[in-house]
């Protein structure tokens, strides 16, 4: 009788281990959600009911962006239209005791910022407006962040100006104080994209100036207490290359700065400081060109608690020229960074582009790195760690058609999702 109990026993495990594999199958899968419009995802994060929501923006600038709310199954509970006034959203986050904040404009020649409270459902609870002294298409898409301490850090600039500004907002979205800061002399702002609050009660701001006539864009660090307030900054010139902040974290009680670098600096050609080794895009919609970021060598640069850089170190496991959009911690401590890579230095050739993820220890070591290998061009924005320890990732890719459709993947806990 004991072979038979033996068989029985190795049926069941094996039994076992089949419907474990499958259940793990299950639990990876990559969809996508069309609309009437070109939709390309800007935000994605996971709110207080367990569930997550995908705010996205049309393209072409015509139809107001689009919100989706998913379960942790990639399955749609629903999609609303954003608020008619933010036609052109320019980020989007939780509010852990209201629901989620959008972020945007009307329009380019209107002179107003718009800051909407959705609660869970995706009901408008309130609507705030900032009006500033110049149009919106002078402006370089400004970011905007919830505070531990529950105001809110806007930060951004003109295109023209050689400062930006930082605001504090209220929980009611009122302005507390404003504060500009000003690059060394002779440069200009571009961008402020990449913003964190740090665990000493700072924020980290990081914005990419111009140097020597536009040929060069380095970055300018800047921390201020929570008020806005300037506490030090750093410029970190380099005389050969630009390098462009896309996101910045928390590390050691410093600062993790990472960035896109490339040679001179690249419109793909349409300047005449061409380069090889990267080139500026336009991922997100902004208006102007000062509003480009770097896809190029993708660079983990660590600052200290006063914003001095200590080490800079260049990740090369990915085809062509790349950058990252979003850094998020995970549960051992390390970070979970989502970008596009397969871009190419001219805008002449058409770029295969894929998603990619990359993940470090809490040291900053790399332990994998995954290219999501989708059927059409793809550009990745946000991924997220999971209850089960995958990943669910959020981008948008570009279809035979040239439409544009948002995407959600659910990986493995090694960016594995087939």
């Amino acid at each position: 009788m004991k072979p038979a109990y033996l068989s029985l026993a190795v049926f069941s495990l094996l039994l076992f281990i089949s419907c474990k594999k499958e259940l793990s199958k299950q639990n990876q899968f990559i969809k996508s959600f069309k609309a009437d419009f070109d939709l390309a995802a800007v935000a994605s994060f996971q709110m207080n009911d367990g569930n997550y929501l995908i705010a996205g923006f049309d393209q072409l600038n015509i139809q107001s962006g689009q919100l989706l709310k998913l379960d942790a199954s990639g399955e749609m509970i629903w999609e609303k239209p954003l608020t008619p006034l933010i036609k052109i959203i320019w980020s989007a986050f939780p509010v852990p005791s209201s629901g989620f904040v959008t972020f945007g404009i009307h329009d380019y020649d209107s002179h107003a910022m718009y800051m909407c409270l959705y609660d869970n459902n995706g009901n408008l609870l309130s609507t705030d407006s900032i009006v500033t002294g110049a149009a919106n298409y002078d402006k370089t898409p400004y970011n905007m962040m919830l505070l531990t301490n529950g105001n809110y850090v806007m930060a951004g600039g003109l295109s023209l100006s050689p400062s930006y500004g930082v605001r504090i907002l209220s929980p009611t979205f009122q302005v507390l104080t404003s504060h500009s800061y000003i690059p060394p002399a002779g440069m200009r702002l571009t961008y402020c994209k990449a913003m964190c609050e740090l665990p000493d009660a700072s924020i980290g701001i990081a914005a990419t100036v111009s140097v020597s006539n536009g040929d060069r864009k380095n970055l300018f660090l800047v921390k201020t207490d929570l008020d806005g307030n300037f506490i030090t900054s750093n410029f970190i010139e380099d005389t050969i290359h630009s390098e462009t902040a896309n996101v910045i974290a928390p590390h050691n009680g410093g600062i993790l700065a990472i960035t896109g670098k490339m040679t001179g600096f690249s419109f793909g050609g349409d300047v005449a400081s061409s380069s090889n080794d990267g080139i500026a895009v336009n991922y997100y919609g902004s208006y102007n060109d000062y509003g480009r970021l770097i896809s190029g060598t993708i660079n983990l640069d660590q600052f200290t608690t006063d914003a001095q850089l200590t080490s800079a170190r260049e990740i090369h496991d990915y085809p062509n020229n790349g950058m990252m959009n979003s850094i998020r911690t995970t549960n051992d401590g390390g970070y979970i960074l989502c970008g596009t890579v397969n871009q190419q230095s001219t805008y002449l050739v058409e770029s295969d582009t894929k998603i990619y993820l990359l993940k470090l220890n809490a040291d900053l070591n790399e332990q994998w790195s995954k290219i999501i290998y989708t059927t059409y061009p793809s550009y990745g924005v946000d991924a997220m760690q999971t209850s089960d320890g995958g990943y669910l990732v959020t981008g948008f890719h570009k279809t035979l058609g040239k439409r544009f459709e948002a995407m959600v993947i659910k990986t493995d806990a090694s960016g594995n999702f087939n």
